[in-house]
């Protein structure tokens, strides 16, 4: 049983909710939800998924890899779509030593997906 999902790169078909599906060879779809897949062999899993839970203060960096617009969802879960990923923001060293002196030593590196917040 996964949780969340996984993203595929498929070439048959598939059959959610009974109903059988056809997809075009590379395409990327996904299955949701907390449930059992046995891929054929046609099928090739990209990658698994979970939510990202997201408190009010919280964010991360989303980037559409068809359109390359990047997004920052803040305050709520947040599940990828299949055209979708992590986006890691680059800062200038200067900054990254401020926000560094800011932090709890113990937390280490900063993950550059994450929105920065200033409190």
């Amino acid at each position: 049983t996964t949780a969340g999902g996984g993203d595929k790169k498929k070439g048959g078909a598939a059959t959610p909710a009974g109903k059988p599906v056809k997809r075009a060879a590379g395409t990327r779809w996904m299955t949701y939800g907390p449930r059992e897949y046995t891929p054929p062999i046609q099928v090739q899993v990209l990658a698994k998924r979970r939510a990202i839970p997201l408190d009010q203060n919280e964010g991360v960096y989303v980037r559409n890899v068809k359109t390359g617009q990047v997004s920052m969802v803040t305050g709520r879960s947040y599940m990828l779509e299949p055209n979708e990923e992590l986006w890691s923001k680059e800062l200038p060293p200067v900054v990254e030593q401020l926000l560094a002196g800011a932090n709890d030593k113990s937390s280490g590196p900063r993950d550059q997906t994450r929105v920065v917040t200033y409190r």
